[in-house]
């Protein structure tokens, strides 16, 4: 009888089983890939100019050297613009290749978690005040009014009771005050900003990135942790994006993607086929250090 609390099976391959299937398809499509470009009589650096991919990667695909081969998905993208090259069918043969899935899938039992509503923030409860306390603020506002109203008649009947030929002398200490802030007036000091404060901090997103891709190139965005776009990006796309602190990208084809953090001149990723990783701050595009 079978145990009824072991646990199904997973929905996706393990990185074992992947691995093997990438390698046998891989083996397969690249020996097909390399007969057609010699039945078509062109050579790697041929192929590498019609794609924008290294040849280094052309012939690590044809000889199916996985490991010496980028992510998953940059193979499965080379495979596809290399059969294209050839004039073969690239969605067909790069849908046959693998890939690992997609981050945030989940499976039939996780999906009822995903599907909570977001919890909502927790009001502020109203101010309570002790009776005692307000009956003395009522006291206290009562004897001001009360003052209020009657220092009209008392100032006038200390006037009028006052004799004529008396005088009032101003007080010497007033009179000095009264000199020196006349002599010196007081110069406000400008605000000065906090330690590790800057303009690009004071504004709502102190990244503002702008990619536009000149060529196809796969492109991979993550903004302060959270990643904002995965996929393809065609020529003549233009996309914009902003963080608080910074932009990790990854590109493809570094020569096929410009960008442009705070509007300033636009800068190129790199080399027709590279893959790329930098880092959009607000000291501009800079090589990510692993």
């Amino acid at each position: 009888m079978a145990d009824s609390t072991q646990a199904p099976p997973s929905e996706f391959p393990t990185g074992v089983s992947l691995q093997r299937e990438q390698a046998d398809a891989l083996s397969k499509l690249g020996e097909v890939l390399r007969q057609h470009r010699e039945h078509k009589g062109l050579s790697v650096e041929e192929i590498a100019g019609k794609t924008l991919i290294n040849p280094r990667h052309l012939r690590s695909i044809e000889a199916g050297r996985l490991d010496l081969l980028p992510e998953s998905v940059y193979v499965q993208g080379f495979i596809r613009r290399f059969a294209d090259a050839v004039c073969l069918d690239g969605s067909k043969l790069a849908s046959s290749f693998p890939t690992a899935p997609v981050a945030g899938a989940v499976g039939p039992g996780q999906a009822q978690l995903t599907s909570l509503p977001p919890r909502l923030p927790r009001l502020p409860q109203p101010l309570q005040l002790n009776p005692s306390v307000l009956y003395v603020f009522l006291g206290l506002g009562g004897l001001s009014v009360l003052t209020y109203l009657s220092w009209p008649t008392l100032s006038q009947s200390a006037f009028w009771s006052r004799p004529a030929n008396h005088s009032i002398s101003p007080d010497p200490g007033i009179q000095r005050l009264a000199a020196s802030a006349s002599a010196s007036p007081v110069r406000l000091a400008p605000v000065q900003p906090f330690p590790g404060q800057t303009p690009a901090s004071l504004s709502r997103s102190a990244v503002k990135l702008t990619v536009r891709a000149e060529g196809q190139s796969w492109l991979r965005v993550i903004a302060d942790g959270k990643t904002q776009f995965q996929g393809l990006v065609s020529a003549g796309e233009v996309k914009n994006w902003s963080a608080q602190e910074k932009i990790v990208i990854r590109a493809g084809n570094g020569a096929g993607v410009l960008a442009s953090v705070n509007d300033r001149p636009a800068q190129r990723l790199g080399k027709p086929g590279e893959v790329v990783d930098v880092v959009a701050s607000a000291n501009g595009v800079e090589p990510r250090h692993k």
